[in-house]
């Protein structure tokens, strides 16, 4: 392996010589230049100047440049993305929307951030990254509109597995265009995921939008499946009552999915009964201790026979 060495923010590289065979790391021992990545921490909206400044060794916290002179240090700029101080040159001064604040705050107000976080938070806008239940999950508690997106988008995810399966869908057309490419036209994520978000979707959230783009797409999806003769073929009974009625799983507000099986029932139905057990989760049980209990006799079996014949 090459030997490595720091390279100060003022040295001129020259691809000659000694260096050229050691790997150039950007940076000095004193300053490291920050990098693009997603920052949940929440940094402070005002922090003092001197604390801060001696903290990064009176550097910009971007170029490396010096910051002791007085005069320099009276122009930096503070970065809320960062949390660090940086000189004009790598801070003009433009603002953004924090993703820390959001998640924390469900704050949208745009703050100073840095030339680089700028650029960032623009080119990453779209990433479907935040997955708010391993983020925070008590954020939808504090939300509402969060609560109520994630519950269209917890039907639509269902509704998905049966358009996207149907031979009929492609020729669907409603009043706002095929129901298919309704679907389709929306980012792949929201079709698979019910807790991810991009940067975007939380701020349409915020402003109502993604709310409105949603809701027709399910209405559209619901007066479909449920009137569909290939999409109600893999439709679902109660496991409790056993009434000819059809369930599926994005009938939210009236039916309970079973995590461990995935069968449906009436929420009524549970509720009646307390032990709360799937009766499916029941029989699934049943026949796997008695499919144990053939495959012990066989093997036991075979077993003996092989001792008899010896």
């Amino acid at each position: 392996m090459p030997n490595d060495e720091f390279v100060s923010p003022d040295e001129v590289f020259s691809s000659s010589g000694e260096h050229s065979k050691k790997v150039r790391l950007r940076g000095t021992f004193e300053w490291a230049p920050p990098r693009k990545q997603w920052i949940f921490n929440l940094h402070p909206a005002q922090i003092k100047l001197r604390p801060m400044l001696e903290k990064q060794k009176y550097r910009c916290a971007g170029c490396g440049m010096k910051l002791d002179n007085k005069i320099y240090a009276r122009r930096v700029r503070y970065c809320d993305y960062y949390g660090r101080f940086f000189c004009q040159c790598c801070h003009r001064g433009d603002k953004a929307r924090i993703p820390a604040r959001i998640l924390q705050q469900w704050c949208f107000k745009e703050y100073p951030v840095c030339d680089l976080a700028f650029r960032f938070l623009r080119e990453a806008n779209g990433q479907p990254v935040f997955n708010l239940m391993a983020i925070d999950e008590k954020l939808y508690d504090r939300v509402k509109a969060l609560r109520v997106v994630r519950e269209q988008r917890v039907k639509l995810v269902y509704m998905w597995d049966y358009v996207r399966t149907c031979r009929w869908a492609d020729e669907v057309v409603t009043k706002d265009g095929n129901l298919k490419t309704m679907f389709t036209s929306l980012p792949a994520h929201l079709l698979r995921e019910t807790d991810v978000y991009s940067l975007a979707d939380l701020i349409t959230v915020y402003e109502g939008q993604l709310l409105n783009q949603l809701e027709p797409i399910v209405q559209y999806g619901r007066y479909h499946i449920e009137g569909c003769e290939h999409c109600r073929a893999q439709a679902f009974v109660c496991e409790w009552c056993n009434s000819e009625e059809l369930l599926f799983p994005f009938q939210v507000e009236k039916v309970r999915r079973c995590a461990a099986c995935g069968s449906l029932a009436h929420i009524k139905c549970v509720a009646k009964n307390r032990n709360g057990i799937c009766p499916k989760c029941v029989r699934l049980e049943q026949r796997r201790i008695r499919l144990t209990r053939k495959s012990s006799s066989r093997t036991s079996l075979t077993s003996t026979n092989d001792d008899s014949s010896i």
